[in-house]
């Protein structure tokens, strides 16, 4: 059997809040199982949310609750692989989500 991991990536400080080019930072919580999981700098007017890459496709989804906003070519199985893996790390989620954005967002 695979044994899958998470790499983690997600740090605020001054440094890493904008690119040299000046644009916004994409933060990345952590990669797990072929997955990137990740929200944009300025989604803060939004429910908290995470956005998913992998697979070649793509999938938006709300954290509170926990519900797809939208999907772009995921199966079935990787969409219910993607909500299983963001079922167990909501409270990470939502933590990671009001450091970036501000505890009120």
């Amino acid at each position: 059997m695979k044994k899958h991991t998470a790499v983690f990536y997600f740090e605020k400080t001054a440094k890493n809040l904008m690119a040299p080019d000046a644009r916004p930072r994409v933060p990345t919580i952590f990669i797990k199982n072929g997955f990137r999981f990740f929200f944009y700098s300025h989604e803060g007017r939004e429910p908290a949310h995470i956005h998913v890459i992998g697979r070649n496709g793509e999938m938006k989804v709300w954290l509170d609750p926990i519900e797809i906003a939208r999907v772009y070519r995921l199966s079935a199985k990787d969409q219910r692989e993607v909500l299983n893996v963001v079922r167990e790390n909501a409270i990470l989620f939502l933590e990671k989500w009001r450091v970036w954005h501000g505890p009120n967002s």
